[in-house]
């Protein structure tokens, strides 16, 4: 159950919190040591059960380390930053889960990097079969034999995505937030800051219901989803799909822009590794990648080092705020 309600957020492989075929050690699922604790503006690497029960709804965070899956195997990639789940007062939430395995079942020192985060009774990482077996039993029991044919562990990826995607995230943010290996989406990840992330967490749970529409136009979170996609398409025996019509949702607000004019503001420029700081002076809904609208604000820049020169047009830049790392500046 901890598992399920942990992937809404967080969307990760099945592989990820199991023991596969060719699995050497525990960099390869999810562990104790994968969890830390962001507790009154301090972070716990072995969070003792006291630190937990200090924990505030709204203020505090559990963050989560991904590890080795099939497009990142050593976890180098998007391993150096951890996943951020805000702390609610909700029987979904994922950060309150992961407390209460820490308060169920403390575990202390050097047992915490080879105790399985979703392990059995010893501690061990479940079998990749026995896992998948277990989950789809629980699919069965809560939603039925025929519903829960049409739904598996890799059903949590596609959710988190679709909500992504509901709350106008575009590809290079679903496929960094679903960590999947990609130039762009690697960018957007390392330059989230730990609000961002946390943010767009809280946004994608407030997703009631996901539109199908959405889901075919998906960015590729895998090789795999790709290689299943052709396989389903060149399948000319299977039966066809039959097609389900539901009422589209209504369009997505767009949230109002997070500045006032005549704020300042320093904008991180990733391709030059550099800050750079400047005026907001208005802001405008505009198409958004991938479908949906999102809010672009228009930043003058100040005319100083590499762009001295420049004139205002060349300094007026418009951004999507929710896809840049920036802080006020006085």
């Amino acid at each position: 159950m901890a598992w399920m309600v942990v992937n809404l957020s967080v969307g990760s492989r099945k592989g990820e919190s199991t023991r596969l075929t060719g699995d050497v050690d525990s960099n390869d699922w999810f562990t104790r040591a994968s969890v830390t604790a962001a507790v009154n503006g301090c972070t716990y690497v072995a969070p003792a059960p006291s630190i937990l029960l200090l924990m505030v709804f709204g203020r505090d965070r559990m963050l989560l380390a991904p590890r080795g899956s099939k497009c990142d195997q050593w976890g180098t990639c998007h391993g150096t930053e951890p996943i951020v789940l805000p702390y609610h007062d909700d029987p979904l939430n994922a950060a309150r889960w992961l407390r209460e395995i820490e308060l169920r079942n403390p575990v202390r020192g050097k047992a915490r990097e080879h105790t399985a985060l979703f392990g059995d009774e010893s501690g061990a990482p479940f079998r990749d079969a026995t896992f998948a077996a277990i989950i789809m039993a629980a699919l069965r029991a809560v939603v039925g034999v025929e519903r829960a044919k049409l739904l598996s562990p890799h059903s949590w990826r596609v959710w988190i995505a679709s909500s992504l995607r509901m709350c106008g995230a575009s590809d290079a943010r679903i496929q960094a937030m679903g960590r999947w290996l990609n130039p762009e989406s690697i960018k957007i990840y390392a330059r989230m800051t730990k609000q961002e992330y946390a943010s767009w967490v809280d946004k994608l749970m407030k997703v009631k219901r996901v539109d199908t529409a959405r889901t075919t136009s998906l960015p590729v979170m895998d090789l795999a989803d790709a290689i299943t996609a052709w396989g389903n398409q060149l399948d000319v025996g299977a039966p066809a799909a039959e097609a389900e019509w539901r009422e589209p949702p209504p369009p997505l607000a767009v949230d109002k822009a997070p500045l006032k004019r005549g704020e300042r503001v320093s904008i991180f420029w990733t391709d030059m590794n550099e800050w750079f700081t400047g005026t907001f002076s208005t802001s405008r809904v505009e198409a958004a990648d991938g479908g949906g609208q999102q809010r672009a604000c228009c930043i003058v820049y100040d005319a100083t080092g590499p762009w001295a020169a420049c004139n205002k047009a060349q300094l007026t830049y418009w951004h999507c705020l929710d896809d840049e790392q920036w802080q006020h500046t006085e």
